[in-house]
């Protein structure tokens, strides 16, 4: 079952809006609201568990609260900003606890309306089990961009102006990433990818 985030309160400007340029908080609100479901599905992509892709979301939208005095539009907008942010924490707290669970089992799978039989949860959790072992192997910048592109559903172009590549590159990148991917899927057997 797919976790989704939701908010229980917009984020509120700091007591201290009076000194920040209204153009500015109002950017931040509007980010939190249109943004928020897309930086918790990278989060969820890159963690193994909902709970703590909940907990890294919220940190990343009070660190750039706390932190929106520091904002500069000469940079990237708020949404680079604050993408850039939540991918700080997630590499942040993937390095503190020295290993790199990139994609949760639950997630990987699509579920149909009709339960599958035995034969094909089985045949699922191989594949499942195979994949992550797959995604485990590829470099942990490409697991990124591929957490980017389909974890959060952002567009090469997003990518790019987030990581400061090209878009070209970013799309060599992706397609060098899914070849190395399947390379690493045929390895362990599965032909039909």
């Amino acid at each position: 079952m797919q976790h989704a985030f939701t908010a229980t309160r917009l984020f509120a400007p700091p007591a201290t809006s009076d000194r920040l340029d209204p153009e500015i908080v109002a950017a931040f609100e509007e980010a939190c609201e249109a943004q928020l479901g897309q930086v918790f599905a990278y989060v969820r992509y890159r963690v193994a568990s909902a709970q703590l892709a909940d907990e890294l979301t919220s940190a990343a939208f009070l660190r750039a609260l706390e932190r929106i005095h520091s904002f500069d539009r000469s940079r990237g907008d708020m949404r680079q900003w604050i993408f850039a942010i939540a991918r700080h924490l997630v590499t942040d707290h993937l390095r503190a606890q020295r290993r790199w669970v990139v994609v949760p089992l639950d997630w990987l799978g699509t579920r149909s309306s009709a339960e599958p039989t035995p034969e094909e949860a089985a045949a699922e959790s191989e594949m499942q089990g195979r994949l992550v072992h797959a995604i485990g192997r590829l470099r942990r910048r490409q697991r990124d961009l591929l957490g980017m592109k389909f974890g959060a559903g952002l567009t090469n172009r997003e990518i790019a102006a987030m990581t400061g590549l090209k878009e070209g590159h970013v799309a060599v990148l992706i397609q060098r990433a899914l070849a190395r991917l399947k390379a690493a899927l045929q390895l362990q057997g599965v032909n039909h990818v």
